[in-house]
Order: structure tokens, then C-alpha cells, then sequence
């Protein structure tokens, strides 16, 4: 016997979907719901005439309730007596554009997961970079890649006009020689990453979007000090911050012109204060301002404190580990915290296995530090981002000719790093809870 018509799915489509999944359609409104909205979308418009010319509804037969249906019943829109079976075919495999529907759903899934328009347009900002590197055969240029993308995102996200990126560019200067300067004293370094710290923190005044503005200072500052001390060889290290000072500034200059740029071609009106404007909108002071310094304040002191004592490899992973979860808002600093663990815990073995299959070549490990900085920008979830920089820089650990082990450094870092800024978020959120309750009490 005849089941009732479905008047909601055109039959065809209810046909290539039993064929397709051998779900029964009694089995729920799940299916019938999911085959509408590939209806309304239009994936197979073409399937309505190339079967027969049933353009009414459809249901299948319930003698196939029990097994996978192989035909489907239909009726015909000339006579509402007759009924046929028709014969299953294969889906329609394109959209209407003409695009095959598995290359449409790869692209909407490598769309939701990187960032393809800030990503381009990093790596244009580079390319001036890599044009004076190739020109002057200065391979030192392949060093501040990280210092162009960190501008660009301290510049984009945190809303700076042009004079606010030039101070920007200003500070990371001067703050990079100050840090490579006192490497060698461990006094002087932790009382200048302190500094660095609270100044990088005090930026959430301006507003929580300045958060961007203070992580992306704090980065080039650190890691491109470090790794300019490092070369010095245990002395001079005044000497090597000031020398490597004009690569850092070089590297903001395509950043500042593109936002030079964009400012005089901006349509909409600009700040009341014009080019004098340091930022593009205004904002309320973040709420956890306070907690926020203090936070990052303590995390970074006792971490700097504990490298410069006691000395471990890539210092600069463990420093900025225990500042990166000071957002000023616990619950963003605890997600953040764990996405820092996950991403890491799985990204680091990952990268030691890639690269152990990889060529050990300088010219390799080169190009994996150039994609770890543009890799600054391109995903959406942080999660995914920090996984995938920690299983680059294990890479690039091996690849430069490290024994694997070396890698291991990245993961010590980051968890205990991370675990001390975490702490101190949380010490500094309950203090203020507390210091609130005393107040209203009083």
C-alpha cells in the first residue's frame, strides 16, 4: 500500500537521499528538515525534471520501512490516479554556480578556519622586508618578520590612527634596546620586563581592545631582544640592541604607510583632532585595568626573575607565557590559559614528528620562522593558531639541527609560564573582590 504524500520535499531529492545515506524517511523530521534546506539552496534544482516529470509530492513506500530503499514511489502531476516507481539516480554533484559541491564545502571549511584576508594582507606588508633582504643579501632582515606582523595587529586591532602607530613603533624601539641591554644582568632584566609588563598592561586605559596593542608590543620587544642578545655572544649587548635598532624601526615603516594610507583615503569623518588623533574610535577604560597590571606586574616579575637565576633555552617563551593570559578579564584569561595548554601539549610532539620526516636545512628553517610570524594572523580560534605556532617553532628547533629534545624547552615554557600568569590572575581577582567587600563594608 501507498504511504501519504509529503508535500514539503520534491521527490527527487527524497530519492537521491535514501539512495545516498539508506536512511529510512520515517525515521524522523530531522532528515525531512535537512532535506528542505538543501532544497531552498538550490544544490539540486536540476534533479526535478531529469526524473520523469513528477513535479507533486512524494512519499515512499512503507514496504521499504525495513531495509534500504532501492526505488521510490511517486505520483504523476497529470493524474492524481496513477502512480509509478522510478528508478534511483545519482545526486546532482554541483551547485547552481557550477562549483562541485565537495570543492564548495572545502572552501567554506578553509574559510571558517583561516583568516585569508588578514593573512594576505600580512604577507604583503612583508614583502618589502623580503625585497631588501634578497637586495642587500643582509639576512638579518629575515629576523623581524615577527616585528612587521606584530605592528600590523597592534595597529588593526587596537584602532591606532597613523601618529599612534608611529609611537607605537617609537616604543617597541626603544623598549627592544632596553631589554637587550640588560640580558646580561639579572637585575636589570627583571626590573625592565617588569616595566614592559606594566606599561604593556596600563594600555587596557584606553579601552579592551587596547589588550591587542599591549600583547603585540610586549612581543617584539621580547622575542626579538632575546634572540638579538643571544647572538651577541655574552658581551656587548648594549652595543648589539643599538645596532639592530634600525631593522626593528625598518620593519614597522610598511605598517605605518599602509596606515597613512588608509587614514587619507577614509571616507567616513575622522577624529575631531585629525592626523593628531592617536586612535581610531574611543573607549571606556577596561573595568580590569587594575587587576591587570597587577597580575601581569607579579607574573612577569617572578618569571623573569626565575630565567634570569636560573637560566633556561628561549627564555622569552617562558616570560611572555605568564603575561599572555592578563586580558583583564578572568574568564577570557582562563579560556586562554587552557587553549595555551591544549594547543601546546598537541603541537609540540606534532612538530617534532614533521620535522624529523623534513630535510635539515638552514634555508628551511628560515622559511618555517617566516610562517611562524604570519602565523600570527592567520586562524580564527587561538586554539587551533597556538597549537599550530608551537608545532612550528618544535620544527624549526630540529630543523636548525637541535637535537628533538631541545623542543621539549617549548612545551616546559609555555605550561609553566602560562600556569604562573594564570595564578596571578586569579590572586589579583580575588583581592579585588575582597578589597570591594571591605569598602562597601565600611
Amino acid at each position: 500500500m501507498v504511504g501519504t504524500p509529503n508535500a514539503d520535499i520534491p521527490f527527487s531529492l527524497t530519492a537521491v537521499y535514501v539512495k545516498a545515506t539508506g536512511r529510512h524517511f520515517d525515521r524522523g523530521r530531522r532528515d525531512a528538515d535537512k532535506l528542505n534546506t538543501i532544497w531552498e539552496r538550490g544544490h539540486m534544482k536540476q534533479r526535478k525534471t531529469q526524473l520523469h516529470d513528477c513535479v507533486s509530492c512524494v512519499s515512499l513506500d512503507r514496504r521499504f520501512g525495513a531495509r534500504r530503499a532501492t526505488r521510490v514511489t511517486c505520483w504523476h502531476a497529470a493524474s492524481t490516479d496513477s502512480v509509478c516507481t522510478v528508478p534511483l539516480q545519482r545526486p546532482c554533484q554541483r551547485t547552481p554556480g557550477g562549483t562541485p559541491i565537495a570543492t564548495e564545502i572545502r572552501r567554506k571549511m578553509l574559510s571558517r578556519l583561516i583568516n585569508w584576508n588578514t593573512l594576505l594582507r600580512a604577507a604583503a606588508l612583508l614583502v618589502p622586508i623580503f625585497i631588501v633582504e634578497w637586495v642587500t643579501g643582509d639576512t638579518r632582515w629575515l629576523s623581524v618578520p615577527v616585528v612587521t606582523v606584530s605592528a600590523f595587529v597592534a595597529v588593526e586591532r587596537g584602532r591606532l590612527a597613523p601618529l599612534g602607530a608611529v609611537l607605537y613603533a617609537l616604543a617597541i624601539g626603544g623598549a627592544f634596546v632596553a631589554v637587550t641591554a640588560s640580558y646580561g644582568t639579572p637585575a636589570a632584566y627583571i626590573g625592565v620586563s617588569v616595566l614592559l609588563a606594566a606599561a604593556c598592561a596600563s594600555l587596557l586605559a584606553g579601552g579592551s581592545e587596547m589588550r591587542w596593542t599591549g600583547f603585540f608590543a610586549f612581543i617584539p620587544v621580547m622575542y626579538f631582544g632575546c634572540e638579538t642578545a643571544r647572538e651577541a655572544h655574552g658581551h656587548a649587548y648594549l652595543n648589539a640592541g643599538i645596532a639592530a635598532m634600525p631593522y626593528a624601526l625598518a620593519a614597522t615603516l610598511p605598517v605605518i604607510v599602509a596606515s597613512i594610507v588608509s587614514y587619507a583615503m577614509q571616507r567616513e569623518p575622522r577624529s575631531e583632532h585629525g592626523w593628531l588623533a592617536l586612535r581610531l574610535i574611543c573607549e571606556p577604560p577596561s573595568p580590569g585595568r587594575r587587576e591587570a597590571i597587577v597580575a601581569g606586574v607579579l607574573a612577569v616579575g617572578l618569571a623573569s626573575a626565575l630565567v634570569a637565576w636560573h637560566p633556561m633555552p628561549y627564555q622569552e617563551w617562558f616570560v611572555w607565557s605568564a603575561f599572555s593570559v592578563v586580558t583583564g578579564d578572568w574568564k577570557s584569561a582562563r579560556s586562554k590559559w587552557r587553549d595555551r595548554l591544549a594547543g601546546t601539549i598537541v603541537g609540540v610532539p606534532a612538530g617534532v614528528l614533521v620535522a624529523m620526516l623534513l630535510p635539515h636545512s638552514h634555508a628551511l628553517a628560515n622559511a618555517v620562522e617566516i610562517a611562524i610570524a604570519l602565523e600570527l594572523v592567520a586562524f580564527h580560534r587561538y586554539v587551533v593558531a597556538f597549537g599550530v605556532r608551537c608545532a612550528m617553532h618544535a620544527a624549526a628547533i630540529v630543523i636548525s639541527g637541535h637535537a628533538w629534545l631541545c623542543a621539549d624547552a617549548r612545551l616546559i615554557d609555555v605550561v609553566l609560564g602560562s600556569t604562573i600568569g594564570i595564578l596571578f590572575v586569579l590572586a589579583a581577582r580575588q583581592g579585588a573582590r575582597a578589597l570591594r567587600r571591605n569598602t562597601i563594608g565600611v
